[in-house]
């Protein structure tokens, strides 16, 4: 099987009746579902019509709220001769994000259509169609069933090297840019996850809650599973943000082997569900949990093992990973079946780049996650990021991967394209990809810092800025668990620090208490105004906060923890930190936002 075409079409003849993608409400109700043979049908005849109305090589827009529809019109897209262009929709819960890249990819993208369903396209037309750039073109919706023009449809002439999708990266250090994922890249980086890496087949179950927009709830939640043949249950990400229990559930209720996750989720769900809960739930059959798309933590990782352990989770089912959408996603986990792995480095030596194994109770002692060995079919070099010099073993330098699942390139930047995709050491291996990550190898296994343009910089010493993050959170009850950014401004002698972080919804200024909103409701922006009437305990809560005492607690964990002075600490409004549609926090955007005192600040100090 050569493309995406020559998979569905493989599927539909040779699993027909097995059950393919099924959206669930809660965690158990399903919404609608589809087998392999009734997708296939369903999406030859919706892209029968689309054939009339697109080209082999036009980009096609997919905004889709959580749900059946997306999955019909992304591969009705691929069998029309189509490029799918997955974004999240203006209609979600924070408009303001989608928007602004739903415009950069039309700016980008040039789409011939925009595939929608009425009720998104009637939303966005109310309320947003005036900050919508023209460049987005038609909107249009499919029927609720395609399978009777089935019989219509022409296949086009697709081959392994033709766009498969373009895939907008998060944007969480510069603006989002369009990679180009052949057929060739999507089949090659699905086998290495789920043959290489995790030994998945049409006996694995699925379930993913990760936004389809994104390139870990399509490519490791959608297409592998039907890739493999196996079936995968879909569910809304604010069904599980509301309530962690729906993914258990749908773990326990469909026997699920494989799901995906950020470290939050795992998090969020110690957190919101109680310890008399747990037992309920049958967490046995769960083989593989990929935890990628941020930071991990290893104590995140216990806890979530040992909360769960009286359901029937076992620890070796965690798999954190590492990955990438210029890379298509996957570029290696902890393996299957095996206990994850952390050392403790020198958190001093490391500020220069040097790697020193310490035992855990050293007082610089730094607990860093494996994230597996490099799997056959990639290669793996750690290299300067200056000088393109590859470094010596045990030291910290941009990871660079060669291998059939690096991406094409960037849609319209040659330039960027070149420097990112045709790396080459001063040795003259390449090409290699250049991933943007900080990290080290050591004794075979990839260990990942930071973003390089996240990095903060004081003295000469690289410091990491989830470092700050981590030490400030539970600083203060107040404060929000995963909702911190840290980021450097200039001072006399190099960069200094400031942390912002939201406060608990029901939190407030205690010396504003009162006073009225700076801005009263009825002038404040659309955007801010639906946001505050979703959560109007912000403002009108009788809980309050000390900001002083916030902010001095803050202060002081972070000095404790790294002996490091912050600058500012600033408390901004629950839901404004900024952050990517896939839940990224974008430090440079938080940078420049302060700088233009542009946050949504409750208290600074």
């Amino acid at each position: 099987m050569d493309t995406l075409l020559d998979v569905l079409h493989h599927r539909a003849d040779h699993t027909p009746d097995r059950p393919a993608v099924t959206f669930l409400a809660d965690g158990v109700q399903a919404l609608g579902a589809r087998t392999y043979r009734g997708l296939y049908d369903d999406a030859r005849g919706l892209a029968a019509q689309l054939q009339d109305r697109v080209r082999p090589g036009d980009r096609v827009v997919l905004l889709y709220p959580p749900g059946l529809d997306f999955t019909r019109a992304f591969f009705a897209t691929v069998l029309a001769g189509g490029i799918p262009v997955p974004a999240a929709s203006p209609a979600s819960a924070r408009p303001e994000r989608s928007l602004a890249q739903l415009n950069a990819i039309a700016r980008d993208a040039r789409p011939a259509l925009v595939l929608t369903t009425e009720k998104t396209a009637d939303h966005i037309a109310a309320r947003f169609q005036q900050h919508l750039d023209p460049r987005l073109g038609t909107f249009a919706a499919l029927p609720a069933d395609g399978r009777a023009d089935a019989a219509h449809y022409r296949r086009p002439d697709i081959k392994p090297d033709d766009l498969g999708l373009l895939q907008y990266t998060s944007g969480s250090t510069s603006a989002p840019k369009g990679v180009e994922v052949t057929h060739h890249n999507l089949l090659a980086n699905i086998h290495l996850i789920t043959k290489v890496i995790y030994d998945l087949d049409e006996n694995d179950v699925g379930v993913t809650w990760l936004p389809h927009h994104h390139d870990m709830g399509l490519i490791e939640g959608i297409l592998e599973a039907v890739v493999c043949g196996f079936p995968i249950y879909l569910l809304s990400p604010l069904t599980f943000l509301r309530d962690p229990r729906s993914w258990l559930r749908a773990i326990d209720a469909y026997k699920c082997t494989k799901t995906s996750t950020p470290n939050f989720g795992m998090a969020l769900c110690v957190k919101r569900i109680p310890a008399e809960e747990r037992a309920g739930f049958d967490l046995s059959t769960m083989r593989c949990v990929c935890i990628g798309a941020e930071p991990i933590r290893f104590d995140t990782l216990t806890r979530f093992a040992d909360a769960f352990a009286p359901a029937g989770f076992r620890r070796e089912a965690l798999c954190p990973a590492f990955g990438l959408a210029e890379h298509t996603v996957g570029v290696c986990s902890s393996p299957i079946g095996e206990v994850p792995e952390q050392i403790f480095v020198d958190r001093q030596k490391l500020l220069y780049g040097t790697l020193a194994l310490v035992d855990a109770a050293h007082p610089d002692a730094q607990s860093v996650v494996a994230l597996g060995p490099i799997p056959d079919g990639v290669e793996a070099a750690i290299v300067d990021p200056d000088t393109c010099a590859p470094c010596p073993p045990d030291r910290v330098g941009e990871i660079w991967l060669k291998g059939a699942s690096n991406a094409r390139g960037y849609r319209n930047q040659p330039r960027e394209s070149a420097r990112t995709f045709q790396a080459t050491t001063t040795d003259g291996r390449g090409p290699f990809m250049r991933t943007g990550d900080l990290g080290f190898l050591h004794e075979g296994q990839l260990f990942v810092g930071a973003r390089i343009k996240d990095l903060i910089i004081i003295h000469g010493a690289n410091y990491y800025p989830q470092d700050f993050e981590v030490a400030a959170e539970g600083a203060h009850p107040s404060l929000r668990v995963g909702c911190a950014a840290a980021f450097g401004v200039d001072g006399p002698g190099g960069d200094e620090v400031v942390l912002i972080n939201e406060v608990e919804r029901r939190s407030r200024d205690r010396r504003a208490a009162a006073e009225p909103p700076a801005e009263p409701p009825e002038q404040r922006s659309g955007s801010d105004r639906r946001q505050q009437e979703a959560t109007p305990a912000l403002w009108d809560a009788p809980g309050s906060l000390d900001a002083d005492e916030a902010i001095a607690a803050t202060r002081q964990a972070v000095e404790n923890e790294l002996g490091i002075p912050l600058k500012r600490v600033v408390l901004i409004r629950a839901g404004s930190l900024p952050k990517t549609t896939s839940g990224k926090v974008q430090r440079q955007k938080c940078r420049q936002l302060f700088l233009d005192r542009a946050l949504d600040v409750v208290a600074e100090g």
